[in-house]
C-alpha cells in the first residue's frame, strides 16, 4: 500500500473504524431517505397533507416501496415531486 499522510481528524476516524466502533446500516437507502426527510423538515420546507386511497392502491404503493427499500411515505413524496417537477 501507499503511505498516505492523514491529518489528526482522519487518523482518529481511521482508528475508530479499525477498533470496530462503526456498525453497518441494514437498509442504507432507507436510512438516507429518512435523514434527507429530516433535513427537509428541519429547513421548514414541508407541509402535511392527508389523502384517502383505495386499499388496493395503498397495498401496491407499499409493495413498490419495499422493492425500492424506502418507506411508503418517501415513495409517495418522490412520486409527487417527480410529477410536479416534470
Amino acid at each position: 500500500m501507499h503511505d498516505v499522510s492523514l491529518d489528526p481528524e482522519e487518523e482518529e476516524l481511521l482508528k475508530s473504524v479499525e477498533n470496530g466502533e462503526w456498525q453497518p446500516v441494514a437498509q442504507v437507502q432507507e436510512a438516507i431517505s429518512r435523514y434527507q426527510q429530516y433535513a427537509v423538515e428541519a429547513a421548514g420546507g414541508q407541509q402535511e397533507v392527508t389523502i384517502t386511497l383505495p386499499q388496493k392502491d395503498l397495498n401496491l404503493l407499499k409493495a413498490k416501496a419495499r422493492e425500492a427499500g424506502v418507506s411508503t411515505e418517501t415513495l409517495i413524496i418522490r412520486l409527487v415531486h417527480g410529477f410536479v417537477s416534470s
